[in-house]
Formats: structure tokens, C-alpha cells, sequence
């Protein structure tokens, strides 16, 4: 009876114990089958060892403490499981985000290299400006785009060029700024440095424009030559935040490129200019010459001429004019 007893208790008991190392539906099941063991004995009459009882019920609270055990393991293996893909979907995420920008970064670098290469191939400053603006507007899918030159005599900013209806009505103008800290240009202009608003709203310097009523973002970059300021290239954008921080590397790149465009073209007005007065002061010369030369050969004919007939032959030939006899 003893060893029966042994026997009916501890190999359940022992079967329950090694299954919750496995999965909790095998501790669930074995307790199962122990619990209807017990019951199945009283309620069909089959004769048990001494004690029985108790060692099953003891066998059946065990089960039921190693199933919640396993369930408590198998919540906290999901729990961590379940942070381990948060982790992993969150490195994805940041992983994608950083190749975007690193994307966007070299596609913007791209295109202000492209742009710099188209300006720097016209010679004309006037339309060189017109052409940059619009070319930054178009690949940069901005608002408005505008250079303003550097008027150190009267202390401004004048506007040179500019895109759309805006630029041409404030060309009209002969806009100009004063160069002081209460405007964006002004302040690039001043501080030798970039100055970005990622939202005109919240910033006291943006003073808006009627002509430009939808600019939500601006970004305004001094064009250097060595140490001095002689202009600035701003930028507009009609949504929030277009313009920031982020792509500034990009918008600076492309004025340095602009900057040399602008002494290249200045230098190239230089030439032509320099090319047009000597060629005038040689024309000049050669027509001094001509008269020299013509002055010298009547000189010779009138040394020359018998009479006074004669004379007046010789000089009328040697400037063009017929002689009436």
C-alpha cells in the first residue's frame, strides 16, 4: 500500500515538476489528469492507499503553482521579447531616418553643385543672378529666391535679382534695405553668417513682406569674397521648417560656387570694359596717325609746287576734294 501510494503521488507529482521546464499546457494538462484522477476515485468507489487524498491534493496545488510560474515566465519571456522588436524596430527607424537625410544631404549637395556649374558658365552678372535664382527655386522647390549686393556707401543692401512677379515689382522699386539686425538680410550681412528662420511666425526679426505672403520659413547666406560681404543669397520657403539647419552645408556649398560666379563675372565686365577703352584710345591713335600722315604729305607737296596753281592742286588731292580748272 505504501509503495502504492508512492507510486500514485510522486510520479504525477515528479511529472509535473520535470513539465514546467517545458511548455505550461503540459503542466496544465498532467495537472489536469491528476485532478480527475482524485475525483475519479470518489466518485466511482475505487479502493486507494491511505493518505491518498492528501498527497494528491498536495500533487494538484503544486500543478497549479507551477502553472502560474510558467505563465509568469512565459509573460516576462514575451515582455522581453517583445522590447527586444521595439528595440529592433526603433534601430530600423533610426536607421532609415539617417539614410534619408544622408539621401537628401547628397542630392542637395548635387544640386547646388549643378547649379554653381550652370551659373558659373554665363559671363553676364545681370543675367547670371536671374538665372541662379531661378535655378535654386526650381531644384530646391522653394518660394522665392533673390541677391541682394552690398552698397557700403550708403550702409545697404540693394536687391540685384529675384524670381517671379514679387522681384520684378520690387526691382521696379529699386528695393534696398537698411544694414542693421532688425531685418534677416541685414543681419547676415552684419554677422558675416548664416541666419535660418524655420518659422517666420515665431520670429520677431521676419518682418513679412505683401508681395510674399505665404513665406513660412527663410534662409538668408552672406556671399563672401575673402573677409568682405558682397551680397546675400535669400531664400524662401512656403512651408514650415523647409528650410533648416539640416541643409545648410548643402545652401552653403552653392554660395560659395555663386560667390565666385559673381567675382568671375565682375572681372569678365572688367575686361570688356578695359578692352573697349584701349580699343577706343587705339582707334584714337590710328586716326591721329592717318592725320599726321596727311599733314606731313601736303607739307611735301607744297615744298614741291612751282606755283601757287599747283599749290592748291596738290592739297586738294591730298584731302579728297576735286579740283574745278
Amino acid at each position: 500500500a505504501d509503495f502504492s501510494l508512492l507510486v500514485l503521488t510522486y510520479v504525477p507529482l515528479s511529472l509535473i515538476v520535470v513539465s514546467s521546464f517545458l511548455s505550461g499546457w503540459t503542466v496544465f494538462l498532467l495537472t489536469g489528469i491528476n485532478v480527475a484522477l482524485m475525483f475519479s476515485t470518489r466518485l466511482f468507489g475505487i479502493p486507494v492507499p491511505n493518505g491518498f487524498s492528501a498527497m494528491t491534493t498536495i500533487t494538484t496545488v503544486t500543478g497549479l503553482v507551477l502553472i502560474a510560474l510558467t505563465n509568469l515566465r512565459n509573460n516576462l519571456e514575451n515582455d522581453r521579447i517583445a522590447e527586444v522588436r521595439e528595440v529592433n524596430r526603433n534601430l530600423e527607424n533610426l536607421t532609415a531616418t539617417l539614410e534619408q537625410r544622408v539621401a537628401e544631404r547628397t542630392r542637395n549637395l548635387e544640386l547646388a553643385v549643378e547649379v554653381g556649374r550652370a551659373v558659373s558658365q554665363v559671363r553676364d552678372l545681370d543675367e547670371m543672378l536671374r538665372e541662379a535664382c531661378e535655378l535654386i527655386l526650381q531644384d530646391f522647390n522653394l518660394y522665392y529666391v533673390q541677391v541682394y549686393f552690398m552698397d557700403s556707401v550708403n550702409n545697404e543692401l540693394v536687391l540685384q535679382a529675384g524670381t517671379g512677379s514679387a522681384a520684378r515689382q520690387l526691382l521696379k522699386e529699386s528695393h534696398r534695405l537698411s544694414l542693421d539686425v532688425n531685418s534677416i538680410n541685414g543681419r547676415a550681412a552684419l554677422q558675416k553668417r548664416p541666419v535660418i528662420v524655420s518659422n517666420t511666425e515665431k520670429d520677431a526679426a521676419f518682418k513679412p513682406n505683401p508681395l510674399l505672403p505665404d513665406t513660412r520659413s527663410e534662409m538668408a547666406i552672406p556671399l563672401l569674397a575673402g573677409e568682405s560681404v558682397v551680397g546675400i543669397l535669400d531664400m524662401q520657403s512656403n512651408k514650415t521648417d523647409a528650410l533648416r539647419q539640416e541643409l545648410l552645408p548643402a545652401f552653403e556649398a552653392l554660395v560659395g560656387q555663386l560667390s565666385i560666379a559673381v567675382q568671375n563675372a565682375n572681372l569678365f565686365t572688367e575686361i570688356q570694359k578695359a578692352r573697349a577703352e584701349v580699343e577706343a584710345q587705339a582707334l584714337q591713335t590710328r586716326s591721329a596717325l592717318t592725320q599726321s600722315e596727311k599733314l606731313f604729305q601736303m607739307s611735301s607737296l607744297l615744298t614741291q609746287a612751282a606755283d601757287y596753281q599747283e599749290m592748291v592742286k596738290s592739297i586738294a588731292e591730298t584731302i579728297g576734294i576735286p579740283v574745278i580748272n
